[in-house]
């Protein structure tokens, strides 16, 4: 479905409607791999972007970051980010897309500068290498010349 050469979106919406967020994660990577669908069925993408999967949630901000609507992407990096039910793995999956994506944004910034700030510990200086997210914070307040 997803790496058909021209895509199969009626596979991937089908995707993005499955019971199990891998599959719904499938639906988006289709629209990933072929940004050229991403226009046609931005609605459903935008709808991805409030799935309880943080994977598929990410990787549908992606495709409309990339396609030029920030403002729905912005808000399921936020969602993420802010979101205490999210865990390390979930944070570190958005921050790296937002690397590889060069997402910069204002609120963003400070969301990340907080997180970054609240966990500077001695401890997590000292454990910084098994805090995944804890070290993209502080790569990508590096990059944005704030640490």
């Amino acid at each position: 479905m997803a790496t058909l050469p021209d895509g199969d979106p009626q596979a991937c919406l089908n995707a993005l409607t499955h019971a199990h967020p891998s599959v719904r994660f499938w639906g988006v990577s289709g629209f990933r791999i072929h940004p050229l669908l991403v226009d046609a069925h931005r609605e459903a993408l935008a709808l991805a972007c409030t799935d309880p999967s943080s994977s598929v949630a990410i990787l549908a901000a992606e495709c409309l970051y990339l396609s030029g609507d920030k403002e729905t992407a912005l808000k399921a990096y936020l969602r993420v980010l802010r979101d205490p039910d999210y865990g390390m793995l979930d944070r570190n999956f958005a921050l790296n897309s937002m690397d590889a994506c060069d997402v910069d944004d204002p609120d963003l910034r400070l969301v990340i500068q907080r997180f970054y700030e609240e966990n500077n510990t001695e401890t997590a200086q000292q454990d910084k290498f098994n805090r995944f997210d804890f070290l993209m914070a502080e790569n990508l307040l590096k990059k944005w010349d704030l640490l």
